[in-house]
């Protein structure tokens, strides 16, 4: 869909702006689109991307939970992970390391799925779910609609992004026929498929 690309190649540019310490914003729904579409005439612009300096304000803290955005609630990992091999959501429980048990899981794992449950999303509503098998993320969608396709785009980047922290890379494909889903449900989307 074109909405996934366009999304994917908006967080990328996010996340080089925000490489630079310029603030950025997904804007939806909270911005004149009929202007919008006059000033670009033959385009459709569903959201937009602001970006700027930050100037601290506490109403606009206010004004977020208003539209039913607030920041950082975050859904619990059992909601979002789920682990295709073990057969099992994954927990922040299971990735702890004590002393004399350690996780089952490579040390990086618990940044990573930090950082992907960290991904942006149209009213904070967190749409994706992701299934792990050895090499693979599937990508699913919970919601199906309009904004939730601007998320999966954005989870889309943020598995790319995330490949090429750790110093490896993934390329994307649909598969045919698609992974069953997982107890977590949804549609299916994309794999992430993973040289590292």
């Amino acid at each position: 869909k074109p909405i996934i690309d366009a999304s994917y190649i908006g967080e990328h540019v996010v996340m080089k702006l925000a490489q630079y310490h310029i603030d950025t914003i997904w804007i939806a729904n909270t911005y004149n689109q009929k202007e919008a579409e006059r000033r670009f005439s033959g385009f459709k612009v569903p959201s937009a991307i602001a970006y700027g300096i930050k100037h601290t304000n506490q109403q606009i803290h206010g004004k977020y939970r208003f539209f039913g955005w607030a920041p950082g609630e975050r859904l619990p990992f059992e909601q979002i992970f789920y682990d295709e091999i073990n057969k099992k959501t994954i927990t922040e429980k299971d990735l702890e390391t004590t002393p004399g048990k350690p996780s089952k899981y490579p040390s990086y794992f618990k940044a990573f799925l930090t950082s992907l449950r960290s991904t942006p999303s149209a009213q904070n509503i967190q749409p994706w779910r992701f299934v792990f098998t050895k090499k693979e993320v599937h990508l699913f969608d919970i919601n199906f609609n309009h904004y939730s396709h601007f998320d999966m785009g954005i989870a889309l980047a943020s598995l790319h992004l995330l490949a090429e922290i750790r110093g490896g890379s993934c390329k994307f494909k649909v598969k045919n026929p698609p992974p069953p889903p997982s107890p977590l449900k949804g549609t299916y989307i994309m794999t992430a498929v993973y040289n590292q």
